[in-house]
């Protein structure tokens, strides 16, 4: 079964990296970085303390 989890762009935007996230319940969230690497660890993050925060235990 196939669950939308989240929707993400990224733009770059010299010279930084925008990363723009829409989760399932709409919540909408917007980072910037000029590393990519710590944009996209800044993003593994979030998502994986929002995804444990709303999983069922």
């Amino acid at each position: 079964m196939e669950e939308f989890i989240c929707s993400i762009e990224i733009i770059r935007d010299l010279p930084s990296f925008i990363a723009k996230i829409q989760n399932a319940s709409g919540t909408y969230k917007e980072y910037k970085n000029e590393d990519f690497e710590l944009l996209l660890t800044q993003l593994y993050e979030d998502l994986q303390e929002e995804m444990e925060s709303t999983s069922p235990e």
